[in-house]
């Protein structure tokens, strides 16, 4: 598997709506800062979305990205034929072999049969551009109705994007999650987490943590998710970093847990390809 690095590792260096950055990362700057970091993909969400860039502004990444041995992998969110095929368009100019996608929006909530619908009316093109859909087990999308949608369809084209913490949300623990998405994943998003008491007893807060210090059990998951080295699948890191108050102090904090992060990755990668 190959080391990468999401956008939504740098949530709060890119901005959110209620976390205007002061500097806000932009496209060629986190895969500058991927390269630094030692990773091998730079993979894109929605958060960082490259929809925005013009043509000539695409070629510049692309030539950033070749220029320092960094992969681009293009992601969105919202399932419709119209974002998909633009998504397939830039994929296909940043030399990416797959677009990660949540099917769910801001703008576009689909039912499964209006998603299955829109992901059959753009797949024979992907399939012809040898580019590849990973849909991801988001909060709103539990591993067995995102196993229905793939079988469903019945494309090489569409696989799975594991998520190794969002099915918490569904009522998965992780290895749950690992295990049954492992066999269609074409790329795999890792993070870690901690799950304590509310201060006032109000039930548990699940919050983030730097990847190896939480409370993922990180062997067991790299077990479960043994790919075959043929599917070339980027492991990509992401995090859960909680917002504070201090603007300055969250943006070094965000990057130093990346920076751990990719330390403990590299362990892991290492770990399992002693056992391989």
């Amino acid at each position: 598997m190959r080391l990468g690095i999401g956008t939504y590792a740098f949530r709060w260096a890119v901005g959110t709506p209620t976390f205007p950055s002061p500097n806000p990362l932009t496209a060629g700057r986190f895969v500058r800062l991927v390269a630094e970091l030692g990773a091998e993909v730079a993979q894109f969400a929605e958060n960082l979305p490259l929809e925005r860039l013009t043509p000539a502004e695409l070629d510049e990444l692309r030539r950033t990205a070749d220029g320092l041995g960094v992969a681009l992998e293009v992601g969105t969110a919202g399932c419709t034929p119209e974002r998909l095929r633009r998504h397939l368009d830039i994929a296909q100019r940043l030399g990416s072999d797959l677009v990660r996608l949540v099917l769910h929006s801001g703008d576009c909530s689909p039912t499964p049969q209006q998603a299955l619908e829109a992901l059959r009316e753009v797949l024979p093109r992907y399939e012809r551009a040898g580019v590849s859909i990973a849909v991801e087990n988001h909060f709103l999308l539990c591993s067995p109705a995102l196993l229905d949608l793939v079988r469903a369809t019945q494309s090489p084209a569409l696989g799975v994007c594991l998520d190794t913490a969002n099915s918490i949300a569904c009522g998965e623990w992780p290895l749950e999650t690992a295990k049954m998405l492992a066999p269609f994943a074409l790329t795999v998003h890792l993070k870690d987490y901690t799950i304590r008491p509310d201060p006032d007893g109000a039930g548990l807060v699940i919050s983030g943590a730097p990847l190896g210090e939480g409370h993922q059990d990180l062997p067991q998951l790299m077990r479960a998710l043994a790919l075959p080295a043929s599917r070339n699948a980027s492991l990509v890191l992401e995090q859960w970093l909680p917002k504070s108050a201090d603007p300055a102090a969250l943006l070094r904090q965000e990057l130093d847990w990346v920076q751990r992060g990719v330390a403990a990755a590299r362990r892991l990668l290492q770990a399992a390809g002693a056992r391989s």
